[in-house]
């Protein structure tokens, strides 16, 4: 099977071919359209007509380039410059138009995210300890991997292109002396630095690793590249000799003597000194460059989601991670995300939901009761404020409004069209939030003493009646009691009561 990922980013739109037969990945052949989205937007806050129809071709003609590979399945994201454009809704809907590519807006925490997907699926990270810097167009990335898990995602407005057309007033020179230009981005990130080291304190690092455009130029032009076919690796000596040598060359002289691209070479100094200063904040003295991006953890997710691969673990922990910032009981949520997954693949006959929705159900059961850091009382309302309010890494803002609604809908209340919480959804995910709160208020109830006391083993569905068979270790009742007071929702959903009955 062919697969896709298109980037559009501040600097350039990129789209990576890869093929997959569930047992691997085997890339096919990568694309770069020049558009510089990042130009018009950090310096005038929307895209212009002109930057916007280029855009617009430069998709479809990557989406005529996917119909003559037979591509099934893709992804297409966008990142800060469209992000921050105040247009970006009329770009996401002419591409859509012109092209039929469903253009997806991320946020930086999901950038962070597949790119440390990308990097675990280039290089062995184990269990080691790693900050991943991701430098893009307009945002760079700070990633935190601790014991080779995705610790935390930082996002900080230090892109390339966006310092460069911040201090040269529009970029490639700008009037600025190349010197100057060196000392202006120095003193800029500098005043970034102690935002970085609050960030990484405490956190002792085994390596650091750099990813993007113009860091796989950096390495190009001065890395140290291994014999045993290892990434390359840049030493912060010789990062610095490069940021001297290229102050000291003007725009032209980039192109003609080290070789680079035209929408390379005004941006190659400002992210070099940006991985410097970077460098600097984190007392890390070299970097390693896996030269993987974007695209690469696209299709690794894409890829892993055919292959039937545990991808929702992904989300499963940035859940969990959640769920610890605000002191949740973990055991009674994960057994209710547990019981829920059970519960979705044993009535699906009933609910007839798309099976991918379990990873929804099961992200709305690990973060149910997270309300109660706020207060006790109504903290399912509480629960869906902190949901929709937070960062979850895996979840597009679409699904995280319906995981916080499920949450939402988990007790009192059923989901009601006047509510304010389902205004952003359309009937079709009110009516999915609707059925898996059905599902996670049963599967809450099973256990209604956080003790693990009652689990579910079998679903038998019989005329209208959904008997859950159960092993107790103790006493039934109180779930008996829990089921009967929280299935109102399921029965007026579905239209089947349900009970509870020991099995033998």
């Amino acid at each position: 099977m062919n697969i896709a990922a298109i980037d559009v980013g501040s600097n350039a739109i990129r789209m990576l071919l890869a093929s997959t037969d569930g047992s691997g990945l085997t890339p096919v052949a990568s694309f770069r359209e020049p558009v510089r989205l990042g130009h018009d937007v950090f310096m005038r806050g929307r895209i212009g007509e002109d930057t916007m129809s280029r855009a617009a071709r430069a998709i479809a003609r990557l989406a005529e380039i996917q119909k003559q590979h037979g591509v099934e399945r893709g992804r297409a994201i966008a990142t800060s410059a469209v992000r921050e454009a105040s247009n970006r809704q009329a770009l996401v809907e002419r591409v859509r138009r012109e092209s039929g590519i469903e253009l997806e807006v991320i946020s930086g925490v999901e950038e962070g995210r597949l790119i440390y997907l990308a990097v675990k699926s280039n290089l062995d990270i184990g269990r080691s300890n790693a900050i991943i810097a991701e430098l893009g167009g307009g945002s760079m990335e700070l990633i935190l991997v601790k014991e080779g898990r995705l610790e935390k995602i930082e996002t900080y407005k230090i892109g390339a292109v966006r310092l460069l057309e911040m201090l040269t007033n529009g970029g490639r020179g700008g009037g600025v002396e190349e010197a100057s230009f060196s000392r202006l981005v120095s003193e800029y990130i500098a005043g970034l630095r102690g935002h970085m080291q609050k960030a990484t304190e405490g956190f002792s690092a085994d390596r650091f690793i750099a990813t993007g455009g113009n860091v796989e130029k950096i390495a190009a032009l001065v890395a140290t590249s291994p014999s045993d076919g290892k990434p390359p690796v840049v030493a912060k000596d010789d990062l610095r000799q490069l940021i001297m040598k290229l102050s000291n060359l003007s725009y032209r002289e980039r192109i003609e003597k080290l070789g680079l691209d035209e929408d390379r070479a005004d941006v190659i100094l400002p992210a070099s000194i940006v991985v410097y200063g970077v460098l600097e904040a984190t007392g890390m003295a070299s970097f390693v460059v896996p030269m993987v991006g974007l695209r690469e953890g696209i299709v690794r997710e894409l890829a892993s989601s055919i292959e039937k691969e545990p991808a929702r673990l992904h989300l499963h922990d940035a859940s969990v991670y959640l769920g610890r910032r605000y002191q949740f009981d973990e055991g009674h949520a994960l057994r209710v995300a547990q019981n829920a997954a059970f519960l979705f693949e044993r009535l699906q006959p009933i609910h007839r939901l798309e099976s991918r929705l379990v990873t929804i159900l099961e992200t709305a059961s690990v973060l149910h009761d997270i309300g109660f850091y706020v207060n006790g009382r109504q903290h399912h309302k509480h629960s869906y404020y902190l949901i929709v309010h937070s960062n979850i890494p895996g979840l597009s803002p679409r699904e995280k409004a319906i995981v916080a609604n499920i949450a939402r809908y988990h007790r009192k209340s059923p989901p009601k069209t006047a509510h304010a919480t389902l205004a952003t959804l359309d009937r079709s995910d009110r009516e999915t939030v609707r059925k898996l709160a059905a599902i996670l208020r049963i599967a809450d109830a099973l256990d209604r003493d956080h003790a693990g006391t009652v689990v579910p083993a079998a679903v038998q569905i019989e005329g209208s009646v959904v008997t859950l068979r159960v092993r107790v270790h103790g006493d039934l009742t109180l779930g008996q009691w829990a089921i009967g007071r929280k299935s109102g929702l399921f029965k007026d959903t579905f239209g089947y009561e349900v009970k509870a009955v020991e099995e033998a």
